[in-house]
């Protein structure tokens, strides 16, 4: 694969600087559920060299910036005040693109009623005190109860709530969460004829001949259905958002980070798409590939 290959090179761009560096340090990460899951399978190849671990973008921020992490791989950039933290400690932080995360509407195959749903329908759904039938969205749907179920991620729950326009605090309280089943989202929605359930766009790709996608209004304000193209091409973009790579200046001083964050990028060209997440293109993955050898020689003038 030609993607993991264009970081390959980014490490050794100032081979004598690098050799000069103080022993190297364990590497910490943290991060949103399932950007998190590359850096832990990349960690679990450097046994005692790096840590990674799952945590929610608010908590990994700070830790960011108490110096308790190098690296945060985030559904979100940190906030001005969140920044400010981080510099106030007397360090930068350096955001860069990391992946794509794209949340997809499944109901069960044999659902011939639904086609698309607004937001308005999915807040009648989620605001509603005591669970709905498809009847209260629509008269001639059935009068059957709704059972809505969303991917076990908090970061990725919040940005759901924030585009729906519902109080973060209905998924908090789990009026909007995880079932318990052995196959996520899809199982359960493949499972129960009058379910809705929300997805990553990939676990609706791989098991599409269970559950059905649902048309969601797009930029244009038309429903939209999720697909490579209309993702690709900015149609379906209402629950797409990117996935950070957030690592504090100081850190980039050291070659294990550095080393680390090659290593992040060569098995995201590989990983992506199977933790539920797309991978960068061709073309932004060269461009984080330039704004990090431009930072190391910037930095490394200061040596």
């Amino acid at each position: 694969m030609l993607l993991p290959l264009l970081f390959s090179s980014v490490l050794l761009a100032h081979p004598a600087n690098i050799m000069d560096d103080p022993p190297a340090k364990k590497v910490r990460c943290e991060g949103s559920l399932q950007a998190v899951m590359v850096a832990v399978l990349v960690a679990d190849r450097l046994p005692g060299k790096a840590d990674a671990a799952p945590s929610n973008s608010a908590s990994a921020f700070k830790k960011l910036a108490a110096g308790q992490l190098d690296i945060v791989l985030s559904s979100r950039p940190p906030s001005e005040g969140e920044e400010a933290a981080i510099r106030n400690n007397g360090k930068g932080c350096h955001n860069l693109l990391f992946g794509k995360a794209v949340l997809v509407i499944v109901v069960h195959q044999q659902n011939d009623w639904v086609k698309s749903v607004s937001f308005e329908d999915l807040r009648t759904i989620l605001q509603a005190k005591k669970i709905p039938n498809w009847r209260h969205i629509n008269p001639a749907w059935p009068d059957e109860p709704i059972a809505a179920v969303c991917l076990d991620d908090l970061d990725e729950l919040i940005f759901f709530a924030e585009k729906v326009g519902v109080a973060n605090e209905l998924i908090k309280s789990g009026r909007l969460g995880i079932r318990p089943h052995d196959d996520g989202v899809w199982g359960f929605v493949a499972s129960r004829k009058h379910a809705l359930g929300v997805c990553s766009f990939p676990e609706f790709e791989k098991h599409n001949a269970r559950v059905r996608a649902v048309a969601v209004p797009s930029k244009d304000g038309k429903p939209t259905l999720p697909d490579r193209e209309s993702i690709a091409n900015g149609q379906y973009n209402k629950f797409t958002h990117p996935i950070y790579l957030c690592v504090r200046e100081d850190a980039l001083m050291r070659a294990e980070v550095r080393s680390f964050i090659r290593l992040l990028y060569q098995e995201s060209g590989k990983s992506m798409e199977k933790v539920g997440l797309l991978p960068l293109s061709a073309k932004q993955m060269r461009e984080q590939q330039e704004r990090l050898e431009k930072l190391y020689q910037r930095l490394d003038k200061r040596k």
